[in-house]
């Protein structure tokens, strides 16, 4: 952004009329972009060759009132707007029918963008609504939750949920990033703690029994299943 590289310091100090005219922009519209500087980027000192990071498509935060929220980069989140075109551009028929046809077609772009951020956003945010302990505690809070469930409850089509899922990656509230598949699915918190046992070398109705203690009552062959999902060798294979 060239706001951001070549006037930063003139923005620190508020000015403002500087950057619109070497920019050649509307001084309103250098100040919506100095907000969206404030709001969605996060300098930093950098040491060495940059290193590409990926954002998260889904953002969790605290809410004050000990809440989760949630946020989708939509078209307004990245400041993503059709420009007016000059009036002496309107003029020429050529042009205007150039600029009529691309104009159209940021449009719909915009409006993509805008239509799956939405469908994200009410996804992720059933979701995390339904998994608040895992996301605050670990997996011990996960509950089952699938894909279908949450299709039914926003009245949606299950393959659009999981068009909607598949690839996307959130950033929790203390930072970590998952999968935002890691909200979806069965007996999380039973893997976990059969991943946990591995280190006593149970066997699989050893670990069952164990279970079994903790209040998890499953089959013999159902832990073995999970153990092997985990890539946890069975008991007497692990050196």
């Amino acid at each position: 952004m060239d706001l951001v590289r070549d006037h930063l310091a003139a923005l620190a100090d508020g000015d403002l009329d500087g950057p619109a005219a070497a920019l050649d922009l509307p001084v309103t519209a250098v100040a919506e972009l100095l907000v969206l500087v404030r709001t969605h980027l996060r300098p930093g000192v950098g040491l060495g060759p940059a290193t590409p990071r990926t954002v998260p498509d889904v953002l969790i935060y605290r809410a004050a009132d000990g809440g989760l929220s949630v946020e989708v980069a939509d078209s307004r989140w990245y400041g993503l707007a059709v420009a007016a075109a000059p009036r002496r551009l309107r003029a020429d028929p050529e042009a205007a029918a150039w600029l009529d046809r691309h104009e159209r077609a940021a449009r719909d772009l915009i409006r993509q963008l805008d239509s799956r951020a939405t469908v994200l956003h009410r996804v992720a945010t059933a979701a995390v609504a339904h998994q608040a302990e895992f996301l605050r505690g670990g997996a011990a809070g996960h509950r089952d939750l699938t894909r279908a469930d949450v299709a039914a409850t926003l009245a949606l089509h299950p393959s659009t949920v999981s068009r909607a899922v598949a690839g996307k990656t959130l950033r929790a509230p203390e930072g970590r990033i998952l999968e935002l598949a890691a909200l979806f699915g069965r007996a999380v918190p039973i893997k976990s703690r059969i991943a946990e046992l591995a280190p006593r070398r149970l066997s699989d109705e050893g670990l069952r029994a164990a279970l079994a203690v903790e209040g998890h009552v499953l089959a013999r062959r159902t832990v073995a299943k999970y153990r092997a999902e985990l890539g946890i060798a069975a008991g007497r294979r692990r050196s």
